[in-house]
């Protein structure tokens, strides 16, 4: 975890180009962390829609 605030916790990290194909052809992603009691809790997150979301973002610095 990088930081925390009454909104929630935040984390940074960077994504591999393998990891931005991956993401960019896939379904779902899996986020996984553990609570507060130390259970693991995984949270589906549909990746519909995040190749033309990326190409449109990276789009800004051209």
């Amino acid at each position: 975890m990088e930081t925390s605030d009454a909104n929630g916790a935040y984390a940074v990290t960077e994504v591999s180009d393998d990891l931005l194909k991956s993401l960019q052809k896939g379904n779902q992603l899996k986020v996984s962390f553990e609570s507060g009691k130390r259970q693991k809790l995984t949270i589906p997150v549909s990746l519909k829609g995040f190749a033309d979301a990326y190409q449109h973002v990276a789009s800004f610095g051209e």
